[in-house]
């Protein structure tokens, strides 16, 4: 979908358009959800933030900015739904998340691939803080680029690339370990 059609859906949604919205939560939905599996390694709970996103979406469209992408815009309200995910496990003192049943459907190739991603996230992630996580999420997993992380977390540059260079650090020690 081009930006113009995008640009022209969020219109249409602003003037209360449901179906406009829905078009744009087909689209993104995909997007929306591989970013907040991947930072919190649960389908359900990834399914339940990934709701959330577009409800907060649809309450607060008028505050979207048109200068950035929509899809800055969604990726911003979920990495921060997220990170109050993740904060919120760390203060029920559940440090490392469980062994879920990943897949809720019936299709067992699906569900043994999504476990095995979860499992491999959870492996190379699990010693990152919840900053260090979303931001290798957001530029490794889901290959955006600095500037466009810049715009979703507030945060600088140089900020990203410290927090991005300790979570690789993390990450290449975790590796060399699991080698062994």
């Amino acid at each position: 979908m081009d930006n113009n059609k995008i640009q022209y859906l969020i219109s249409c949604s602003k003037d209360g358009d449901r179906f406009a919205f829905s078009s744009l939560v087909r689209y993104f939905q995909s997007k929306i959800f591989s970013l907040t599996f991947r930072m919190l390694c649960n389908e359900d709970e990834a399914k339940d933030v990934m709701q959330d996103v577009f409800i907060k979406a649809w309450l607060h469209l008028n505050d979207y900015d048109s200068k950035y992408h929509f899809s800055t815009w969604l990726y911003r309200i979920a990495s921060n739904l997220c990170l109050d995910k993740i904060k919120s496990f760390e203060k029920t003192h559940l440090t490392t998340i469980k062994e879920y049943n990943i897949a809720s459907n019936q299709n067992i190739e699906t569900e043994l691939i999504n476990k095995e991603i979860a499992h491999n996230i959870k492996q190379l992630t699990n010693r990152l803080s919840a900053k260090q996580k979303l931001l290798f999420t957001l530029r490794y997993l889901e290959e955006l680029d600095i500037p466009e992380i810049i715009d979703i977390t507030g945060m600088s540059a140089a900020k990203i690339k410290s927090n991005l260079y300790l979570a690789r650090k993390t990450i290449t020690n975790k590796i060399k370990s699991i080698e062994k």
